[in-house]
């Protein structure tokens, strides 16, 4: 017949401090996801303003091309020419309108204020020089 001895050494479990230290593990863990998802988020809505920037700035200079001159206006453009093309933008740090100078054809960012757009990108690029 065999006995059951009821000392601590036979007792299975988890201990209160590993539980804890577990939690505390998978805690950090998922912060740092989140830190990282952000960032990337911001990264991404950097890329869609240069993206609609280069949309923009293409449909103008095939304007240009097949009319000898620059349109008087982003909208005068045919929609097909834009590509659902926004004129106005939000990115990772700062957003506003887009400018559009009919004089030389320069497509630019501009501040919800219509001044010069303030604010760097997630990778130090000031919004201006984009």
């Amino acid at each position: 017949m065999m006995s059951y001895a009821h000392n601590k050494t036979c007792l299975k479990g988890f201990s209160l401090i590993e539980i804890l230290a577990v939690i505390a593990i998978i805690s950090l863990l998922s912060s740092i996801a989140v830190v990282n998802v952000s960032s990337r988020a911001g990264l991404a809505k950097d890329a869609a303003v240069k993206n609609n920037l280069s949309i923009i700035r293409g449909a103008v200079s095939r304007y240009y091309l097949e009319n000898g001159k620059f349109p008087g206006s982003i909208s005068a453009m045919e929609g097909a020419q834009l590509k659902n093309a926004h004129l106005k933008w939000n990115a990772a740090n700062a957003s506003g309108e887009i400018g559009y100078d009919a004089e030389n054809g320069t497509v630019f960012l501009r501040g919800i204020n219509g001044s010069a757009p303030m604010g760097v990108d997630l990778k130090g690029v000031s919004y201006e020089k984009y």
